[in-house]
């Protein structure tokens, strides 16, 4: 009897726990207080889901007790499922919301979702060029950002979004331009 009535507090706290030590444990690893904890971050979608189960197990009998349905053995019973219950819902909203994401954070993010969609190409140009002319038609692709075209001599690196335009894409346009271009590999 005080198995049953005990189970739902302990698992409640170590599944909200790892739940919100997805986002929390990452936070310690940034200010250099732990180490990796990639393996929280990954399983997050299942941790998710073992707290929707947790909630819908503990909202069930709690609504079926108070239907009268369903009988607890005791008021320890009865308080362990609502502490079960609301420190699942702490968790849920915690881990669902990440109320705990530092200025760090959110930027490493933002970095992280440009260096998703930036690519930088290399180029290099075989015949004589008018190099602003250049310029002008390489920044003139929808995609390749301006201010990153870099010309020294015959090689010339741009920045560019992979979502709008690729490196095939770059080299295709300006040879149709007349350029005689061609990827580098330096």
């Amino acid at each position: 009897m005080f198995k049953k009535s005990a189970l739902p507090l302990p698992l409640s706290l170590l599944v909200s726990l790892l739940h919100v030590g997805c986002c929390l444990l990452p936070l310690l690893s940034i200010a250099g207080l732990a180490s990796n904890f990639d393996v929280l971050i990954r399983y997050k979608p299942f941790f998710l889901v073992l707290q929707v189960l947790l909630l819908i197990y503990l909202s069930v009998s709690l609504v079926r007790f108070y239907l009268g349905i369903f009988s607890f053995h005791g008021q320890l019973e009865i308080w362990s499922y609502h502490i079960a219950f609301a420190i699942a819902l702490a968790g849920m909203v915690i881990g669902v919301s990440e109320p705990f994401r530092s200025e760090q954070q959110i930027l490493a993010e933002r970095q992280f979702q440009m260096f998703r969609t930036h690519r930088h190409i290399k180029l290099s140009v075989y015949s004589g060029f008018d190099a602003e002319k250049f310029k002008e038609d390489i920044v003139s692709i929808q995609g390749v950002k301006p201010a990153s075209v870099k010309i020294e001599g015959s090689q010339v690196s741009a920045t560019f979004k992979s979502d709008k335009v690729s490196s095939v894409q770059i080299v295709y346009l300006l040879q149709k331009r007349g350029y005689d271009v061609a990827l580098s590999d330096q």
